[in-house]
């Protein structure tokens, strides 16, 4: 399982975000029916929060190191590894789009999807294969020589498992509740325990 560490070295700065999410894990429909909101005038304000909830579990940034809805990234490494596979960042993985790396000679290179193939174990330790027989290609000798482009992300909101979306209503309500910044008090921990509570099992840190 995947342990997160903070600092500076980790693939975490090699990702970056190509297209952002379209949709939401979680409508606002769906957050007004966790807070008996039945008027569209609090609409603006809820999907605020709303926004505010996922933003704190989702993609890079977000404490849970995974990808909620679907969104593309593109992840650098400075060559091809030893081993016939490479581990991906920010689970799960719905597909590849490219693998283009530097030829020897510096020249931009597009990897054919026959080479390889995304592994099974998508929303845990999501990895790319190199098929049997195949051999990774040489890079040029320098830094972000191979960019891999995927789509990260649960399909839909209901794929997102049910402890997440129940994390994101707590604080959803919480936020809705207390609209200034809460500092102390029982309240707050209790909520703070209560996501910790529901996310700790798919909190994914580092590989």
């Amino acid at each position: 399982m995947y342990e997160r560490v903070t600092d500076d070295r980790l693939i975490w700065r090699n990702l970056t975000l190509i297209t952002a999410p379209a949709d939401h894990p979680m409508t606002v429909t769906e957050a007004k029916d966790h807070l008996r909101v039945t008027v569209a005038d609090e609409d603006d304000r809820i999907e605020s929060i709303m926004q505010a909830a996922i933003a704190y579990l989702d993609g890079r940034e977000g404490i849970l190191g995974r990808a909620l809805a679907p969104q593309t990234w593109e992840y650098t490494l400075d060559r091809f590894p030893v081993c016939s596979w490479i581990d991906l960042p920010l689970p799960p993985v719905q597909s590849i789009t490219s693998i283009v790396y530097k030829d020897v000679s510096g020249n931009p290179q597009t990897w054919g999807g026959g080479n390889y193939s995304l592994g099974a174990d998508k929303h845990w330790r999501p990895r790319i294969i190199r098929a049997p027989n195949v051999s990774w290609p040489g890079t040029w000798g320098e830094p972000e020589a191979v960019t891999i482009r995927a789509i990260h992300g649960y399909a839909s909101g209901a794929d997102v498992p049910e402890p997440i979306r129940q994390a994101l209503l707590l604080l959803i309500g919480h936020w809705f509740d207390n609209r200034e910044a809460v500092l102390t008090g029982t309240i707050s921990k209790e909520i703070e325990f209560g996501v910790e509570a529901l996310v700790a099992p798919y909190m994914l840190t580092s590989f």
